[in-house]
Order: C-alpha cells, then sequence, then structure tokens
C-alpha cells in the first residue's frame, strides 16, 4: 500500500550500511580505491536505470538469469529479484513457480547452482588477494544500487523528485 515508505526504509537500511565496507576499508583509503568505488558506483547507478525488458526464456536466458539473480544475492544493496525484472524473467519464474514448470524450474535451478558456486569463489579468492579493492568496488556497488530504492520515481524507473508521482 505505501511503496514509498518501503523503498525509503530500505534506501536507509542501504545507505546506512555503507559504512561497514567503508570502516573495513578504514585508513587504506587510496586515490585507486577512491576511483574504483566511484566507477562502480556509477556503472550500477546506470544499470538500474535500465528500464525493465522482456526476454524469451529460452533454457540458457533461463540460466544466465538466474546465475545474475543469484550472484546479485551476494552483493550487498542489490537484489535478486530487481535483476529478474530488468532482464524481463521475474514473472516467468514466479509463473513457472505457481505452475510447477519443473522444466523451467529445472533449468532455473541449474543457473542458481552455476552462479552461486562460481561468484561466491570469485568473491572469496577477491576478498583473500584484493581485500581493500574488492570492499572499495562492493562500496560502490551498494551506493549504486541504492538508486533503485529511490523512493519516487516512474514505472520506467526515472526518478522523480518527491511528491512528483
Amino acid at each position: 500500500d505505501h511503496p514509498e515508505l518501503a523503498r525509503g526504509l530500505f534506501l536507509g537500511l542501504v545507505v546506512a550500511a555503507l559504512f561497514v565496507p567503508i570502516s573495513m576499508v578504514g585508513r587504506y583509503w587510496r586515490p585507486p580505491y577512491v576511483a574504483a568505488a566511484a566507477i562502480a558506483a556509477a556503472a550500477v547507478f546506470l544499470l538500474t536505470g535500465v528500464p525493465p525488458t522482456q526476454l524469451t526464456p529460452t533454457p540458457a536466458v533461463i540460466v544466465l538469469a538466474a546465475a545474475v539473480a543469484v550472484s546479485a544475492l551476494v552483493l550487498p544493496g542489490v537484489s535478486g529479484s530487481f535483476m529478474l525484472l530488468t532482464i524481463g524473467l521475474y514473472e516467468p519464474t514466479l509463473s513457472a513457480l505457481n505452475s510447477r514448470d519443473l522444466g523451467y524450474l529445472a533449468w532455473f535451478a541449474a543457473g542458481l547452482a552455476i552462479g552461486l558456486a562460481s561468484f561466491v569463489k570469485a568473491l572469496q579468492w577477491l576478498l583473500e588477494h584484493r581485500r581493500y579493492a574488492t570492499l572499495a568496488v562492493l562500496t560502490g556497488v551498494m551506493a549504486g544500487a541504492a538508486r533503485a530504492l529511490w523512493p519516487w520515481q516512474d514505472a520506467d524507473r526515472h526518478l522523480l523528485a518527491p511528491g512528483d508521482n
């Protein structure tokens, strides 16, 4: 009933959560890390502004979408549902769940497993070998993803001023 209030609440939570990776980098913030965070923030800000699309759910598209969606779940501030909405597979996935379309769900589960295994491994490696750079990029991702939670936006994700919708 109150989408602006819900998005505003989650926006506040994400902005407050930015303190965690910022403080984890702490005194190691250097110009390259600031630049990496800014580039990541700008890229994610632009990506979250892309209007939703609709793709035909072929097995390859389903697997790729599931891998992207589960990867988004691992990242703070990014929603797997939002990624599915952007790709255009949110409704088909819900429909497959409701109708118990085991073929679709099997492809989706395969994509989830592939995406989770590969993304978690990659993130572990990055945190072990490039900890501060990775945390800086994650800070940027969180900051840029906050755009999706702006309380006042239209159906095509154009940002509005308070009271303009």
